[in-house]
């Protein structure tokens, strides 16, 4: 048995207060609209997780919802401009991420987050022998047919969320593949 998906319901006889804050400061958009329940979508795809917490960590409040971006400090200037509660300004934390808490117009404490380069290196840096040491060895080293020079070619059905994002760490957290030198090959996909 796996887990496919996990999605959030919110209890609310104000389902139209949703596109503001979905919406317009999230760029999240409607999929599915019964009347009765909207949902709310992006195309990227992201791991299944379900958090247990005891605090939000630096002693804040346990947030209703999580939601990862790439750029939080854009959601955080789009969130003020937009008047959204915020119950928690945006911040660096220890452990790697940039954050910061808003109200949504339920009332849900939402976590907008971006994970910096040095939280992600040292994630790969303790799952080096795990995953990110592995999805490198798998990834076969080829001539590239017209230049004739050795690229490492992803030719397997490997999830890669953001492919230059991907390439970009890559490069940072290992110090041997750049954007430069590695071809992409999604046509196992």
């Amino acid at each position: 048995m796996t887990v496919r998906r996990i999605v959030t319901n919110i209890a609310t006889d104000r389902i139209s207060d949703g596109h503001k804050f979905y919406g317009d400061l999230l760029g999240l958009e409607v999929v599915m609209d019964h009347g009765w329940i909207v949902t709310f979508a992006s195309d990227q795809m992201a791991p299944v997780q379900v958090s247990v917490a005891s605090e939000g960590g630096s002693g804040s409040p346990v947030p209703d919802i999580s939601i990862e971006v790439d750029d939080v400090d854009e959601v955080y200037q789009r969130a003020q401009a937009l008047g959204f509660d915020i119950a928690y300004p945006v911040a660096d934390k220890p452990w790697g991420v940039r954050r910061f808490f808003v109200h949504d117009p339920f009332g849900k404490l939402v976590n907008i987050v971006s994970h910096t380069d040095q939280a992600i290196c040292q994630s790969r840096e303790r799952h080096r022998g795990k995953q990110t040491k592995d999805v490198f060895r798998r990834m076969p080293v080829r001539t590239h047919p017209l230049r004739g020079k050795r690229k490492a070619v992803i030719s397997a059905p490997v999830f890669v969320p953001d492919v230059p994002d991907v390439v970009r760490r890559a490069d940072h957290c290992l110090g041997r593949v750049s954007a430069g030198k590695v071809c992409l090959d999604r046509s196992g996909w």
